[in-house]
């Protein structure tokens, strides 16, 4: 009889594991870098070593029942759209990297609602009432005990060849501005290699979402 539960356990564990995983409230969601210039620069400039680079976060979160993504969107600021028009604002795919257990979900959602309206961070500078995507993450995101649950880093606007491209040039040149290389903050690439995230495949549950 306990061979048979046990049998029966472990047939009930493998038959949960190939359910479609959903997303969570708080999971973040990294889309792959595109052939775009904007996101050639971010690559160039903050490439991991991952085999996946990274251009852009957001966060997920269920409004009414309706899956949302809040983002730090360079063309329309802090705002909230359904995940189904960010996945296909996302040519490349997306990527689901959950917090862990030390991450005081409502606490970090409540501060990353409190960004909606603001101007994208062109200027990537702290403390300025924009925000740019990776900054809203780190921003918004707490511990338990009221800690940032990521870590800033140098900024780097410069290539692998140490150059810095042509896109971040005339940006800065246009604002008037030294290009913050060395200040503190933030990139895609850099928030995904944290150990406080962890890989959940929801490549089912988007599928479905593109398909309405």
């Amino acid at each position: 009889m306990r061979k048979l539960i046990f049998i029966l356990s472990i047939l009930a564990l493998l038959n949960s594991c190939k359910r479609p995983l959903s997303p969570r409230d708080g999971d973040l969601l990294f889309c792959i870098a595109d052939s775009s210039d904007f996101s050639r620069s971010i690559v160039e400039s903050t490439r991991s070593h991952s085999e996946l680079q990274f251009d852009h976060v957001a966060i997920f979160r269920f409004l009414e029942g309706e899956p949302k993504v809040l983002e730090a969107s360079p063309s329309q600021g802090v705002r909230i759209i359904s995940l189904a028009e960010f996945y296909a604002n996302s040519p490349a795919g997306l990527v689901c990297l959950r917090p862990c257990g030390k991450t005081d979900i409502p606490a970090s959602l409540q501060r990353a609602m409190g960004h909606l309206g603001e101007e994208y961070d062109w200027h990537f500078k702290k403390d300025n009432g924009k925000m740019y995507c990776s900054e809203l993450i780190y921003d918004s995101y707490v511990q338990k005990d009221g800690r940032p649950l990521f870590e800033e880093a140098p900024m780097s606007f410069r290539d692998s060849s140490g150059e810095i491209p042509e896109f971040w040039v005339k940006l800065f040149e246009g604002f008037g501005e030294e290009i913050p290389e060395g200040e503190a903050g933030s990139n895609p690439n850099g928030l995904a290699a944290s150990k406080n995230l962890k890989y959940i495949d929801i490549n089912q549950y988007l599928n479905k979402i593109a398909s309405l």
